[in-house]
């Protein structure tokens, strides 16, 4: 499990997003797909980003088995699901790029959202 520190509240649902996507989807770790998922379906910046370029939850829901809608019926994991390595790299790069570029709030759902680009580019 990771710390919340240097993170936007919104950056930390998105994680946590990510989370119950992987575990709907039957994996033990969270993957940074499952985080694309979460920062399509929530209002966010991200999520602004996204539909700016024709990409949706369903769009990304497709590399899925399942595909659940995330909403209050998405249940939480009974134990926290930890975060792939990738992954990690990808929380890491978010939290350098909100600092280089001057974030007082911290990394938010922007930054995760490009992280992800630099770090797992597929």
């Amino acid at each position: 499990m990771m710390s919340d520190a240097g993170l936007t509240p919104g950056a930390m649902r998105a994680l946590d997003g990510a989370g119950r996507f992987a575990w709907a989807a039957g994996a033990s770790l969270a993957e940074p797909l499952h985080l694309l998922w979460a920062l399509s379906v929530d209002e966010t910046r991200a999520s602004e980003l996204l539909g700016q370029f024709g990409i949706n939850a369903e769009a990304i829901g497709i590399g899925f088995s399942c595909v659940p809608t995330f909403d209050d019926s998405l249940e939480p994991p009974p134990v926290p699901i930890p975060l792939s390595p990738l992954l990690s790299d990808v929380v890491r790069e978010a939290r350098e790029l909100a600092m280089q570029l001057g974030s007082d709030d911290g990394a938010g759902t922007e930054h995760l959202l490009s992280a992800l680009a630099v770090v797992d580019a597929t």
